[in-house]
């Protein structure tokens, strides 16, 4: 099994295997036909690290940790459900205690946790309590900005050959 390379990486494997490890978990809940599991990482950024995009002052100590919270909902295999059955993909929902998480950031994380939950990307719901004293990650805007900046200009003009999706310019 190849080793997780970061930390959202680990964050979705952790909930993956708490979700597909729980056998206490899939009893309790084999009568309604679903069953959920929880998980949570510490995602506390590095003193010194940018906070609110830049917004207000980078981080100076570490009061509370930063924490993924989540949960993974999948549907039980019933004895009577029919062979050749649409298969139900499982939801995760993730809270982030970050300021944002958008664009490219946003679509990095549901894709991760998409693929270790055996999901589909829409299938992942990430939302950011949103308070100020913490991160807010949009890689490919941030770059964004910091060129228009330092070419004295105003304004999301995109630098050129950027691509905010693959595929699309």
């Amino acid at each position: 099994m190849r080793k997780p390379q970061c930390w959202i990486e680990r964050l979705a494997m952790a909930g993956t295997l708490i979700a597909l490890m729980s056998p206490g978990l899939w009893a309790a809940e084999a009568r309604s036909g679903f069953a959920v599991a929880t998980f949570e990482a510490d995602i506390t950024i590095p003193v010194g690290h940018a906070c609110m995009g830049g917004g207000v002052a980078d981080a100076r100590e570490i009061v509370d940790p930063l924490w993924a919270k989540g949960f993974v909902l999948v549907r039980l295999p019933q004895a009577t459900t029919p062979a050749g059955a649409t298969r139900f993909l499982p939801i995760v929902v993730v809270a982030l205690d970050w300021c944002q998480c958008n664009n490219d950031s946003y679509d990095r994380w549901r894709t991760v946790l998409a693929e270790a939950a055996g999901t589909e990307p829409r299938r992942v719901m990430l939302a950011t309590v949103h308070q100020h004293d913490a991160p807010a990650l949009a890689v490919v805007l941030f770059a964004t900005l910091e060129h228009t900046a330092s070419a004295g200009t105003f304004g999301p003009v995109r630098p050129e050959g950027l691509e905010l999706r693959p595929g699309v310019s």
